[in-house]
C-alpha cells in the first residue's frame, strides 16, 4: 500500500536489508540475543510530493507578489495607508494563518512537511512584505514587476551580475554539481542521523533528559549539555544544507538563474557572532530579516545597534510562530495522536535574545585591545570554537522542541537511514 508522505506519522517504509549484531550495552552479553538493525531506502515519493507542495505555495506567493506590485510598488505608495491596510489588513493575517490552511486541507501531519510547506513560503513572504511596506526593496526588485515577483516570491536570492545587475545564468556543470552535493547530503544526513536516533531524545551523551530537567540550571555545569546541544546544532545546520541544496537544484533547473548558497558551513567557519549570523548561517533568512526589518528601522532612524537587536527579537518571535505552525498545530488537530508534542514557548526568544547581546558586544568592544589582540593572534579555527563555545549554554533552549517531538522522525522518511527493528 503506498503511502502518503505528508500524512505520515510513523516509519512505513520495509528495509531494503537486515541485519544483527550483539547487544554491546546487555548487562549479561554471553545470554542476550542480538538486536536486529534494518536498511531503510529514501522514499523518492517524500521528495517529489514536497517539491510539488512548495511550488503550489510558491503559486499563492507569486499572487501576493503581483497585487502588491501593482498595488503599492508601481504607484509608489510605500510607508502610506494604502500599503498599511494591504499589508496588515489583507497579505499578513492570510500568510500567519497559512500553516492551519495547509494542516486543514492537507489533513497534514509530517512534521518536516508542516516545516515546509507550512512555514517556509509564508515566513519568506512576510518579512518581504515588510520590505515593501516600508520602502526598502533593492532597486533591481522594483524595475518591473518581473523583477518583482522573482525577488519577492521565488524563495531563493538570485546572483546578480555586480556590472549589469542582470540575472547570471546556471551553467548545467553548475545544475551537475549541486544535484551531486544534494545526493551526496542525502546519505551524509541519513548516516548521521542513523547514530544520533539510536539514543532517546538524539541525547548521545548521558541519561534522557526528564520532563522537568530540560532547562534545570543544573544543566548548565555538565559536559553533557554542550556535547548533546553541539551534536544537536550540527543536525540543524546540515538538515538546512540539505534542504537547500534540494532547494538550489530545482531553482536551477526551472529558473535557469543562479542563486545564493543557503548555509556556508558556520559551526566549521565563523569567526564571530556576526560573521555566524550575517554571513554563514542560513543566508535566506538572514536577507529577509535585514530586508524587512533590519533596513526599515534604519530608514525610520533607529541605529545599527538598536536595528540588529529588534532584528534578532523579531527572529526569536518568527521561531516561536514557527514551532507553533510545525507542532502546536498537530495538538490542535489530533490532541492524542503520535505527534502531539506540547512545546516550551519561549526558548527560541531566549536564544535569539542571548545572539543578539553576542553581536552587541562584538560591536562595541571593537578597537579594545583584547578583541584587537584575539582578531590578529587566534587561529580561525580558535575562533570558531569561541563562537560556538558562547551560543552553547543557551542552545537547547532553541533546539528543546525539535529534538524531544517527532520532527527529526519524520524526515527520516527521505533518508538512507539504519534503524533498530526489534530486540529479541
Amino acid at each position: 500500500m503506498m503511502v502518503v508522505p505528508h500524512l505520515t506519522e510513523s516509519e512505513y517504509r520495509q528495509p531494503f536489508l537486515t541485519f544483527s549484531v550483539p547487544d554491546w550495552w546487555a548487562e549479561n552479553t554471553s545470554v542476550s540475543e542480538p538486536r536486529v538493525y534494518g536498511l531503510f531506502c529514501p522514499s523518492v515519493l517524500f521528495w517529489i510530493e514536497l517539491l510539488i507542495l512548495v511550488w503550489v505555495s510558491v503559486f499563492f506567493a507569486v499572487l501576493t507578489a503581483a497585487i502588491t506590485y501593482h498595488l503599492i510598488i508601481a504607484p509608489k505608495k510605500t510607508d502610506t495607508p494604502t500599503a498599511y491596510l494591504l499589508g496588515y489588513g489583507l497579505f499578513l493575517p492570510f500568510w500567519i494563518s497559512w500553516p492551519h490552511f495547509t494542516v486543514k486541507i492537507l489533513d497534514n501531519r509530517n512534521l518536516v512537511f508542516k516545516f515546509i510547506v507550512g512555514n517556509l513560503v509564508p515566513i519568506l513572504v512576510k518579512f518581504r512584505l515588510f520590505e515593501a511596506i516600508y520602502g526598502c526593496c533593492p532597486e533591481s526588485a522594483m524595475r518591473s514587476m518581473k523583477d518583482f515577483v522573482t525577488h519577492f516570491a521565488l524563495i531563493l536570492v538570485f546572483e546578480r551580475d555586480p556590472k549589469t545587475d542582470a540575472l547570471i545564468p546556471a551553467t548545467n556543470a553548475m545544475k551537475l554539481k549541486h544535484l551531486r552535493n544534494f545526493v551526496g547530503m542525502v546519505f551524509f544526513v541519513g548516516a548521521y542521523q542513523s547514530v544520533l536516533t539510536a539514543f532517546q531524545d538524539l541525547n548521545v551523551f548521558g541519561k534522557p533528559i526528564e520532563e522537568d530537567g530540560w532547562f534545570a540550571v543544573e544543566r548548565l555545569l555538565t559536559w553533557q549539555l554542550y556535547a548533546n546541544s553541539f551534536l544537536h546544532a550540527a543536525l540543524f545546520q546540515i538538515y538546512l544544507t540539505l534542504y537547500f541544496e534540494g532547494l538550489i537544484f530545482c531553482w536551477l533547473v526551472v529558473t535557469g538563474c543562479q542563486v545564493k548558497k543557503g548555509m556556508h558551513n558556520p559551526l566549521g567557519r565563523a569567526t564571530s557572532p556576526s560573521d555566524f549570523w550575517g554571513r554563514r548561517w542560513n543566508i535566506l533568512v538572514h536577507t529577509v530579516l535585514k530586508g524587512g526589518v533590519y533596513k526599515p528601522m534604519r530608514k525610520h532612524g533607529y541605529s545599527p545597534l538598536v536595528a540588529s537587536a529588534f532584528t534578532f527579537v523579531m527572529s526569536g518571535v518568527f521561531h516561536e510562530w514557527l514551532i507553533y505552525g510545525i507542532l502546536g498545530t498537530s495538538c490542535y488537530t489530533y490532541p492524542t495522536g503520535p505527534s502531539c508534542y506540547r512545546p516550551f514557548y519561549g526558548g527560541a526568544t531566549v536564544f535569539f535574545l542571548w545572539q543578539a547581546v553576542l553581536v552587541a558586544f562584538e560591536y562595541l568592544s571593537r578597537g579594545t585591545p583584547l578583541v584587537l589582540w584575539a582578531s590578529h593572534n587566534l587561529s580561525p579555527y580558535a575562533k570558531t570554537l569561541i563562537i560556538i563555545g558562547l551560543g552553547l549554554p543557551v542552545a537547547h533552549f532553541f533546539s528543546e522542541p525539535y529534538v524531544r517531538s517527532n520532527f527529526f522522525y519524520h524526515g527520516q522518511m527521505a533518508l538512507p537511514v539504519i534503524l533498530s527493528i526489534s530486540q529479541h
